[in-house]
């Protein structure tokens, strides 16, 4: 399975970066972020989520982390009934440009 390694698996990561958490953070930037995962995801481990919120804090960026206890991959039915969801994403907007 290409997900029993616990390794961030992202196309366009080079090859040589070190930390791939922290590149993926970087790249983010400022944008807010809100990760949302099933505990028993088997697609994509909730270790993962966990490390890239971790690479998001430190990095001081704006970001949330939910992780759903007993729902596997198909975690966004929660995550849309989440009812902050929606006043946190709305209360966003781009920079001026």
């Amino acid at each position: 399975h290409p997900n029993d390694s616990l390794e961030l698996q992202v196309e366009g990561i080079p090859a040589d970066v070190g930390d791939r958490y922290a590149w993926v953070a970087a790249h983010i930037g400022a944008l807010p972020t809100w990760i949302f995962n099933g505990a028993d995801d088997d697609v994509v481990p909730p270790a993962e989520s966990r490390r890239m919120y971790a690479a998001l804090q430190a990095r001081g960026s704006e970001v949330r982390h939910t992780e759903f206890p007993g729902v596997g991959h198909v975690s966004w039915p929660q995550a849309y009934a989440t009812a902050s969801l929606w006043p946190w994403m709305f209360a966003h907007r781009l920079p001026a440009r």
